[in-house]
């Protein structure tokens, strides 16, 4: 909305997002700005497939907000909390793709490990997921709360008040490889910084140090001019913004 204040009327403003629902809400509060806005559903990753030629002459800036939404959170049908009982889902278009239920239950474990190690950064990722793979032996493993006991189980929870919850590591883990976050972000930063007009800003806003290492070694490696903004919200965040020169 900030943005469209600022652009509109005469310039134009692009939105691009993989869920349905976001741009049927984006297109509504957004309607009274007219053509200056359009609202695209598809992923970054694609981004020169959904721009296509019509906007060939660039952009003056480009934000890529990496996070997801307290709608899409508290959307009991969607699987992202474990503070609910709903079905192990995670897509952020649910139309594509295989959904955590399906890695859950079917990922070899030495796959699930991985997964947990390196999206999750995980410390007691071996033993969850011998635990999810004992478990799914017995029956299929198929709502938020279940998966959520599993590892609650099995990993020793922090004395601190401010402990997170054992479940949260892994949770944010499973959406990052059922979405291809990360791998998403890596084809989107080189066809965003192409998109730019000389002189042009592109801006990430990212939420965990896997996304935020992934943008700053971009604009180091090819922005002439990059440089990091530090931003700390109820979790940790960082924004990345370079000028194209």
């Amino acid at each position: 909305m900030a943005i469209a204040n600022i652009v509109c009327p005469g310039g134009t403003v692009v939105g691009i997002d993989r869920d349905p629902n976001a741009i049927e809400i984006a297109k509504k509060s957004l309607s009274r700005f007219g053509d200056c806005i359009t609202c695209l559903h598809g992923n970054f990753a694609e981004l020169d497939r959904l721009l296509g030629r019509q906007y060939a002459e660039g952009f003056d800036g480009i934000l890529m907000d990496l996070g997801f939404s307290s709608m899409q959170i508290d959307d009991a049908n969607r699987g992202f909390s474990f503070l609910r009982e709903s079905a192990l889902d995670m897509r952020m278009d649910r139309s594509s793709g295989a959904s955590a239920e399906i890695l859950v239950n079917e990922f070899s474990e030495e796959e699930l490990g991985r997964i947990f190690r390196e999206y999750g950064e995980e410390r007691w990722w071996k033993r969850i997921a011998r635990a999810i793979t004992e478990k799914r032996k017995q029956h299929k493993i198929m709502t938020t709360t279940e998966l959520a006991a599993i590892v609650e189980k099995v990993v020793p929870y922090g004395k601190s008040r401010r402990a997170i919850h054992p479940a949260t590591r892994i949770f944010q883990a499973l959406r990052i490889a059922v979405n291809n976050e990360l791998s998403n972000l890596e084809i989107a930063l080189p066809v965003a910084f192409e998109r730019l007009k000389k002189g042009g800003r592109l801006i990430v806003i990212s939420y965990h140090s896997l996304e935020d290492r992934i943008a700053k070694k971009f604009f180091v490696k090819n922005a002439k001019a990059a440089y990091v903004l530090q931003i700390f919200h109820f979790v940790y965040a960082a924004g990345s913004r370079c000028l194209k020169s």
